[in-house]
């Protein structure tokens, strides 16, 4: 099947309930730790309520087939399609599941209103970027910021919220999937982290991020 077949077919009653399973599965497992997550509750049921669908907006779509497996198949820019994976085992369909949903989840949480989130988080960074609007000059509109030095700082860098995503994400997948999927995942976000310059490390134990410079 082409990228176009995956993302044109429609799954019978069999297929849908074999789909209806793991999605199934993949909430219950996210909602059975949201009590003890700082993320609020109302997150998980947006974020889990779109991730899982067969046919995500503007993102692709995901299903079964019989005597075949699981597959997932990604919408880009303009429209092109890219097959993530097809054939995949109930198992391996949920780790990667619970992999994305924990990654948009986290996400949503830094970002949705993230002047409060850096705000509640800045003092703990040594320098915090500040917006002061914007400015329009010759026709052309910018965003002006400045930076601000902050005391009694922990992190000798300017703020980050990738820090706060990464940890967030690790948390639940810490909870949901096996040590192996873990430790994957934590290798990924370590290397995510430390694209621009090795400074940071995972600690397993705090399940932070810490500065190693």
């Amino acid at each position: 099947m082409t990228e176009g077949d995956y993302f044109c077919y429609e799954m019978n009653k069999d297929e849908m309930d074999k789909w209806e399973e793991l999605i199934s599965d993949v909430k219950k497992s996210f909602y059975s730790i949201a009590d003890i997550s700082e993320i609020p509750h109302q997150v998980f049921v947006d974020i889990l309520g779109r991730t899982t669908m067969t046919k995500e907006p503007w993102n692709g779509a995901k299903g079964y087939i019989s005597n075949s497996g699981f597959y997932c198949v990604n919408e880009g820019d303009r429209g092109k399609l890219t097959l993530i994976y097809s054939g995949y085992s109930y198992e391996e369909a949920k780790n990667d599941m619970v992999a994305r949903c924990a990654k948009e989840i986290s996400y949503a949480y830094v970002t949705r209103d993230i002047k409060e989130f850096r705000e509640k988080h800045k003092n703990q960074w040594h320098y915090c970027r500040i917006d002061d609007g914007f400015e329009t000059t010759n026709g052309l509109t910018r965003m002006k910021s400045h930076i601000e030095e902050q005391e009694n700082w922990v992190y000798d860098g300017e703020y980050d919220y990738r820090k706060y995503w990464f940890e967030s994400l690790l948390f639940m997948i810490k909870r949901i999937l096996d040590n192996k999927e873990y430790e994957h995942n934590v290798v990924y976000y370590e290397e995510c982290m430390n694209h621009h310059a090795k400074i940071w490390k995972f600690n397993r134990k705090t399940e932070i991020f810490e500065m190693i410079i």
